[in-house]
């Protein structure tokens, strides 16, 4: 399965195609959310690992320079260690969680609320904030933060990020307005409240906030225009969530969903958007691996041609 697999990733056809694909395909976009926390060699050989066994999957990578503003930071062994599980066909945007350190190297005062998780102020003499909500802070501040998130990297060797995804999914828009003016233009923070609600809980303010946030959004929603105070941004929803909050069989089954919601409405391509923490690599890739292993298996015994895609090129 593994090898064919690679092969399918790789650029082979299936031998029969569905008549009903002949008007599109279903493009899986695979993404891995650096926390900002810490790398620890265990989940990034976990990632490395995943990389050995489908070289095939560019991964999309919302990379957080939070690491690189912790104390005592060793910013060429952190560009080492991220470049280690990054592969030429990869593309990386930017993920932002408020962590302290961060935010005030941008010059923006820190803000203690609202704070998601109920444990974001724990530990603050070295660096917290990773639960505060990105709605806690104005236009302007957020743009700060971008644009200082945008530099850390490119001074550390990558490219501007022009994508986005937003720590707990909070693009509120404030921040999709400053996204907008520094010049991104895709977001891929909206996502559904029930892959999240078992473990959080239905009454948590992360529940509460991605339906505020995201009213009316459901596992099949595909790219659309989000309007911001400055100009339009691409919405490219997270409709398959994250492995720490799926099951194999959830992953499956939503991409089936999606499948049938293509038959109804055609379309060139049909996203389907998932992916995993770095920080929790070791204990949940194992669940994307299996994941993968029935999706592959579900499309080429059903003729579904799947595409694996690192960022909509037909957004740009």
């Amino acid at each position: 399965m593994i090898a064919s697999f690679n092969a399918y990733c790789a650029g082979g056809k299936l031998k029969k195609m569905a008549a009903n694909f002949k008007k599109g395909s279903i493009a899986i976009v695979m993404t891995v959310d650096w926390e900002g926390r810490e790398i620890s060699e265990e989940n990034l050989e976990a990632l490395r690992n995943f990389r050995r066994k489908y070289p095939g999957i560019p991964i999309l990578h919302f990379l957080n320079a939070a690491y690189y503003t912790k104390p005592n930071a060793n910013a060429a062994e952190l560009t080492k260690k991220i470049k280690s599980v990054m592969r030429k066909h990869d593309e990386h945007g930017l993920h932002i969680h408020a962590w302290k350190t961060l935010v005030e190297a941008s010059g923006v005062e820190f803000k203690t609320k609202p704070d998601l998780g109920g444990w974001s102020l724990r530990n603050c003499q070295f660096d917290c904030g990773h639960a505060i909500s990105l709605t806690a802070y104005s236009v302007d501040e957020m743009q700060k933060i971008i644009r200082k998130s945008n530099e850390i990297l490119v001074q550390n060797g990558f490219n501007r990020p022009k994508s986005f995804r937003a720590g707990a999914w909070q693009t509120g828009p404030h921040v999709a307005t400053a996204l907008s003016r520094e010049g991104f233009y895709l977001d891929s923070s909206a996502t559904v409240d029930s892959f999240v609600s078992p473990s959080w809980g239905k009454s948590s303010l992360l529940v509460k906030s991605i339906n505020e946030l995201w009213p009316g959004m459901s596992i099949v929603k595909q790219p659309y225009l989000m309007k911001t105070a400055y100009r339009p941004l691409w919405q490219l929803p997270n409709n398959a969530s994250l492995a720490d909050y799926t099951k194999p069989y959830t992953i499956l089954k939503t991409l089936k969903e999606n499948v049938d919601e293509f038959l109804k409405n055609p379309r060139p391509v049909h996203y389907v958007v998932t992916g995993f923490h770095l920080e929790t690599a070791k204990r949940y890739l194992p669940r994307m691996e299996e994941a993968l292993e029935k999706i592959i298996d579900y499309s080429m015994s059903k003729g579904v041609p799947i595409q694996f895609s690192h960022f909509p090129l037909n957004l740009k």
